[in-house]
């Protein structure tokens, strides 16, 4: 079940990300419009850390095994990816919204 919902956000992530890069790339006016706000270029560069770190989980599983201690706590670096890829596209949709 964990890894049916890790597919599906990074679909929702790897989807927003090239919404944004082909926005970007090809309307000189979102273009312009994204250099005034380096904060959404920030939280893209940011999504994409964090969607390779889940991938990584995903495709590879001994770097998926890789944990971070966190106090008495062992996470692994894919619900890293995942927690934080839902927490940044979900601060896009709001940033977006707001604009």
């Amino acid at each position: 079940m964990m890894m049916i919902i890790a597919i599906l956000v990074a679909l929702v992530t790897l989807y927003w990300l090239g919404s944004l890069a082909y926005g970007y790339l090809a309307d000189p006016a979102e273009r312009a419009r994204l250099n005034k706000q380096p904060g959404q270029l920030l939280l893209a560069l940011l999504g994409v850390v964090l969607l390779v770190m889940l991938l990584l989980g995903i495709v590879a599983p001994p770097f998926g095994n890789l944990s971070i201690l966190a106090g008495d706590y062992q996470v692994r670096i894919w619900v890293v990816g995942l927690i934080g890829c839902v927490i940044v596209s979900a601060a896009h949709f709001v940033i977006r919204g707001r604009l």
